[in-house]
């Protein structure tokens, strides 16, 4: 990242922002309608606010700040009681959807043959 290019001049009575050209190395976007863009070698241009950028520096390094030791097993998990008894879902015997027209056979049993009609053997 470099800073770069004048502040545009409807910015320029403010002193907390500041414009950054930023050369993309490769780039993809996904639209919601299905769209694609790829930006490659591109120069993009943004203002920033210096005071959001502190503070989103700040917050990302207060976040990872710490360290975080690893759990190696169950026997470390907190115990927490929620005050009521969690159940697996309830498996129904009947699946949503039309049933299969061919079960599917294991790799041991035969296939089945074709059927062919007399005249056509």
């Amino acid at each position: 990242m470099e800073e770069s290019s004048p502040i545009p001049p409807s910015l320029s009575g403010q002193p907390d922002l500041f414009a950054l050209d930023l050369k993309v190395e490769s780039f993809s976007t996904n639209h919601p309608s299905g769209l694609k863009s790829y930006f490659k070698g591109r120069v993009l241009k943004w203002v920033v606010d210096r005071k959001s950028l502190t503070v989103d520096a700040m917050r990302f390094q207060a976040a990872y700040a710490g360290v975080i030791a690893s759990m190696t097993d169950k026997s470390e998990w907190p115990e927490v009681d929620l005050g009521f008894k969690v159940h697996p879902p309830v498996q129904t015997k009947n699946v949503p959807g039309r049933p299969r027209k061919v079960r599917i056979r294991g790799w041991m049993e035969p296939m089945r043959r074709t059927v062919k009609c007399k005249r056509c053997k």
